[in-house]
């Protein structure tokens, strides 16, 4: 049975969901989960931080998969492995059990965002990719909705570990789903000559990496990416706790108001970019937001209400919301039959230093209640939070390159 292109990538989609709610699951559980399974800070955030450098490391691997094995495959077995992962986490008493289970989580969710972007650049044209990419970027903020009030009255009303029984299951009917709805290409699609040339994964890697322009591409997205991982991904939720003394249900429900900016920021920017027919502006506008936003969070002001923080919890994804346009600027960079590899790679700059960041932060958090415990909470935070936003900072400049550079060479419309 033919299904049509809109369906494939809603299914494509609703992994990708899956995966983006198994890696941003902890902000409203975090304080339950360290407690019930006796970590510290910085053990919880070494057992959140490996689901990151797991799924920073599959992305150069699930990009080269997705060129060689098609999308297809690469779906139905993150699914798959999403599905099994969760019920490990579910049985986990500890670290044992819990790093592994997070480890695999990272492992699958590192190939479910590629292969969709490669399905969607099958089934539709260039000029509508960029779109289509940052509606699927833009599809995480179901993900982030659920994440927060849902996750939140679920946890409260069943427990954390019957919570991701549920996602054990949602992984499997998913995969089903995959194996019956998506087909990598329409029927009769007949590929470009150079599409043929099977370049093993270090000789794509390598031709892609001796690129400068990818590197400093790479760090922009970095750090534009990095205050959605780190807050949204982990740190919110402790810190609205601990800093504005707030409840589970309340962080809950500012948390999923950040949904509403990721739902109709990507897509929005795109279409603002394609008006301005000019991705590096809005990525400059957007690496100024975020050096002020950050700002904010470090300086933890006290006179904070919730209607601010609401705001704050808005912008904080901000950054995130570029991720299709750097997508389309990477896939600029090299020949069509490595644009999945190159999206692949590009995506470690959003994966790894958030990860490393988490980590950071954590190991703040923990020195900063050993050495000083009677220091304010709104101190450590600022403490710890302050690294990202020298991170938020080196942004600016590397925009300014790109708009320089997107001058000399052209838009990517």
């Amino acid at each position: 049975m033919k299904f049509p292109p809109a369906l494939i990538m809603v299914v494509a989609a609703l992994v990708y969901v899956l995966a983006v709610i198994q890696r941003m699951s902890p902000p409203v559980v975090a304080l339950e989960i360290m407690n019930d399974l006796g970590l510290d800070p910085d053990g919880l955030s070494l057992m959140f931080a490996s689901t990151l450098v797991c799924y920073g490391c599959m992305q150069p691997v699930a990009g080269f998969w997705a060129d060689r094995f098609g999308p297809r495959r690469c779906l139905l077995a993150a699914a798959l492995i999403l599905g099994v992962s969760s019920f490990g986490f579910y049985a986990a008493k500890g670290m044992l059990l819990g790093l592994p289970s997070r480890a695999l989580v990272g492992l699958a969710g590192g190939v479910a965002l590629i292969p969709c972007l490669k399905l969607a650049a099958n089934w539709f044209t260039p000029r509508q990719f960029g779109f289509i990419s940052s509606c699927m970027v833009g599809s995480a903020a179901a993900a982030n909705f659920i994440v927060g009030r849902p996750m939140a009255m679920a946890v409260e009303a069943f427990g954390w570990r019957w919570c991701f029984v549920a996602l054990g299951f949602a992984g499997l009917a998913l995969s089903a789903l995959v194996f019956v709805m998506i087909q990598d290409r329409p029927a009769g699609y007949q590929p470009p000559p150079e599409e043929a040339k099977r370049s093993g994964f270090f000789e794509s890697a390598g031709a892609i990496l001796r690129l400068p322009e990818f590197w400093l591409l790479g760090v922009l997205y970095a750090c534009t990416d990095m205050m959605y991982g780190v807050l949204t991904g982990l740190w919110a939720g402790p810190y609205l706790m601990e800093v504005y003394q707030l409840s589970e249900e309340a962080v809950g429900n500012i948390l999923s108001v950040s949904a509403v900016g990721f739902l109709a920021g990507p897509p929005l920017w795109a279409l603002l970019a394609s008006l301005w027919k000019s991705y590096a502006k809005m990525l400059l506008c957007v690496t100024a937001l975020n050096v002020a936003v950050a700002g904010v969070f470090v300086a933890s002001p006290a006179s904070l209400g919730l209607p601010a923080l609401y705001a704050m919890c808005l912008l904080a994804p901000l950054g995130a919301q570029m991720a299709g346009m750097v997508f389309v600027l990477a896939t600029k960079l090299v020949p069509p039959h490595l644009s999945a590899s190159a999206m692949g790679l590009i995506n470690i700059f959003a994966i790894l230093p958030v990860a490393f960041m988490q980590k950071i932060i954590g190991g703040i958090l923990a020195r900063g209640v050993a050495l000083e415990p009677a220091l304010p909470a709104a101190d450590l935070y600022s403490r710890a939070f302050t690294p990202m936003l020298v991170c938020m900072v080196i942004s600016v400049p590397l925009a300014l390159w790109q708009v320089r550079r997107e001058k000399k060479v052209g838009a990517a419309f």
